[in-house]
């Protein structure tokens, strides 16, 4: 099974797994690490080494971060030659929701193609789109 690592500011990760559990059911396999304004990028590659040392049995490792460019992004990349990793930024329920539904039925490199096409997809403006279904 696929690992799923969550690297975001803050609790922001914590209350993304746990809003995706509550919709899809308990998960394994999957670490949170919260990255708080006072660490150092050091002590941030070094949290999220520990996470994916965690996951790694050779199943590979989908690492979906908060920011691009932000410290938990910046971190894992530089662990890139470390683990087996797609890294995806941006991360949302909807992105996290589809990583777990399809984890266990895609390779590593299809995971992040889904799990980031299906985050983007519920990115609407939805009165946008609500008006212009009524006009039919």
């Amino acid at each position: 099974m696929i690992g799923i690592a969550i690297f975001t500011h803050r609790q922001l990760g914590e209350e993304l797994l746990r809003s995706a559990e509550s919709i899809i059911g308990p998960q394994e396999k999957v670490v949170v690490v919260s990255i708080m304004g006072k660490d150092s990028l050091l002590s941030i590659k070094d949290k999220c080494r520990h996470a994916l040392k965690c996951l790694d049995d050779g199943g590979g490792i989908l690492v979906l971060a908060d920011v691009l460019g932000g410290s938990a992004s910046n971190a894992s990349l530089l662990l890139v030659n470390e683990f087996p990793v797609e890294i995806i930024t941006g991360v949302n329920l909807a992105m996290l929701v589809s990583a777990f539904a399809n984890r266990n039925r895609m390779v590593l490199s299809e995971l992040a193609v889904k799990a980031a096409d299906d985050g983007v997809k519920s990115i609407v403006n939805a009165k946008e789109m609500y008006l212009k279904n009524l006009k039919g």
